[in-house]
């Protein structure tokens, strides 16, 4: 392993040569566009937590968070969130990573950050739990929901025929889709919504019934799910007049075998909301042929009880998707609280990855 390197802070035009290492470890297409996005345009952007390893004038390793601002019992605290971590093949082992988190954990801290959450994959679960201090906090369970019988015919007829796989996939699909409209609830679907000021109005109303979430106001849902590059995620909501009392944001993505709805947001007022914006939901996603539609969500919480209650399950043997934190400054209100789970309200949109 190499050690002709030094650890320094970002500095611009340093993205040219991360997102080239990040396209080719992680064998993405990432564009520069999504990178600006991803780290500068944020309404809580700070380039300050981006850490990179440098040897001879080329970028050897990136060690970087996006913040999060936590909304905590009516505090909103500063955390970050770890992503694209890389080394360069020729410099692996444990010396850079670690030399880069502690620049990182120096900055962050100077910066008014606490410490950090994250929603690892396994190769950065294990790396983080050896080397980086990663405590366990709970693991998201992803829950499904059947919307049409594609699949089904697909597992027990080899062979089916493209064309009667189409057939069967659109006329189980108008089933659903019948079915689910028939659903009957006090709230509206407010047609063609995108955020505006009643969202802020929502999130003012409703924060306080979540102990403990990630701040979901205007200038943060415009940007997450509004401004991205090259992905494209549609929003639902329900309301009574003028008000918005929920709104339910998810994406589609085709997969090798099926098509699957992935709800990745979803802030409600009460129980009627809850359940309003996920019928409707299923209610688009059934109509535009999606085979499944998922939602990742915590088994501690009454979220859990009110979508199991409509009828997704964890059959399937989904993977668990494990949430992490690590804390560099004593705070009293959190150490207390990730010993119990069922305070904490994480999305599949929390996280950087979809």
């Amino acid at each position: 392993m190499k050690t002709d390197y030094f650890i320094r802070c970002y500095k611009e035009g340093d993205e040219i040569q991360i997102n080239d290492h990040f396209n080719e470890i992680f064998n993405e297409k990432r564009s520069l566009q999504e990178w600006e996005w991803k780290f500068k345009r944020s309404p809580v952007s700070d380039l300050n937590l981006i850490i990179v390893a440098e040897a001879a004038g080329k970028i050897v390793g990136h060690y970087a968070s996006i913040p999060m601002i936590l909304h905590c019992m009516g505090e909103r605290i500063m955390v970050v969130q770890p992503v694209d971590t890389f080394v360069h093949p020729d410099y692996r082992g444990t010396k850079v990573l670690v030399e880069m988190s502690r620049r990182h954990e120096d900055v962050y801290l100077e910066r008014g950050y606490i410490g950090g959450f994250g929603f690892p994959n396994r190769q950065a679960y294990v790396v983080g739990k050896r080397i980086l201090k990663y405590a366990d906090l709970f693991k998201l369970s992803e829950l499904s929901y059947r919307l049409n019988l594609r699949q089904s015919f697909k597992y027990r007829f080899k062979h089916l025929p493209a064309s009667l796989e189409k057939t069967i996939q659109k006329a189980s699909s108008k089933y659903y889709s019948i079915s689910l409209s028939r659903q009957q609830h006090e709230l509206g679907v407010i047609d063609g919504y995108t955020f505006d000021q009643c969202v802020d109005d929502l999130w003012n109303r409703v924060c306080g019934h979540f102990p403990i979430l990630c701040v979901r106001d205007l200038p943060y849902l415009r940007w997450r799910y509004l401004s991205v590059p090259s992905k494209e995620y549609h929003v639902v909501a329900v309301g009574k007049g003028e008000e918005v009392n929920g709104y339910l944001v998810y994406t589609i993505r085709e997969m090798e075998e099926t098509v699957e709805g992935v709800i990745v947001d979803c802030l409600w007022e009460d129980d009627a909301a809850l359940r309003a914006l996920v019928m409707a939901a299923l209610g688009r996603l059934s109509e535009e042929g999606v085979d499944y539609a998922l939602f990742r969500v915590n088994k501690a919480t009454a979220l859990y009880e009110v979508i199991t209650e409509l009828g997704f399950s964890g059959e399937g043997n989904r993977a668990e998707v494990p949430v992490v934190y690590y804390f560099a400054k004593s705070h009293a209100a959190l150490e207390n609280a990730v010993r119990d789970p069922s305070l904490w309200y994480f999305t599949y949109g929390d996280s950087d990855g979809i």
